[in-house]
């Protein structure tokens, strides 16, 4: 049993090494230009390591720039979900989504990413800007509905928590509750 235990570690180190490697390689091939070898690398890397982020969050913006938003839209979301604290991936399904013209629907990834980071990160500060531009943009179109409502009322909060700090808690669906 115990051998099987050590196997199945070894196994999971060394696919890790594999993807790790075949990302590198995509990288540099993206930087020569040779776009289509480093999508095959990435996705050579996805398969070595499903739960590797950071490939999914790379074929994303190499499909973007290819124009093939369903694809990339996949990868970005494939990203946030093996880590929901890559801030990264939801920037850019937040802009892809704003480049789309689904404004309602990058609402959400703005307001996640304008919770992450350290609190001098510009990245943060330029989500929560991002994030208020739209909720103005958007005022009739959001607040056509419950859920229009109660978006603005998180965003509101989230952009008070990131001007004034801690003071302000959101959490999914919930109002925000001053902490004095």
């Amino acid at each position: 049993m115990t051998v099987f235990f050590v196997f199945a570690a070894s196994s999971s180190w060394a696919q890790k090494e594999e993807a790790l490697e075949l990302r590198v390689r995509g990288f540099q091939a993206q930087q020569r230009g040779s776009i289509d070898e480093a999508i095959d690398l990435y996705e050579e890397a996805a398969k070595a390591d499903p739960e590797y982020a950071t490939v999914h969050n790379d074929l994303g913006i190499l499909y973007e720039d290819q124009g093939k938003l369903g694809d990339a839209e996949r990868e970005y979301l494939a990203a946030t979900a093996l880590d929901p604290n890559y801030a990264g991936a939801y920037t850019n399904l937040a802009s892809l989504y704003d480049r789309q013209g689904r404004l309602d629907e990058s609402l959400p990834f703005w307001k996640r990413r304008a919770q992450m980071g350290d609190e001098g990160d510009r990245w943060r500060k330029q989500a929560a800007e991002h994030a208020a531009e739209l909720l103005l943009d958007l005022d009739g179109v959001v607040l056509r509905d419950a859920h229009g409502v109660d978006l603005l009322l998180q965003l509101l909060a989230a952009s008070f928590e990131f001007l004034v700090g801690d003071f302000f808690l959101v959490e999914d669906h919930q109002l925000a509750d001053c902490a004095f």
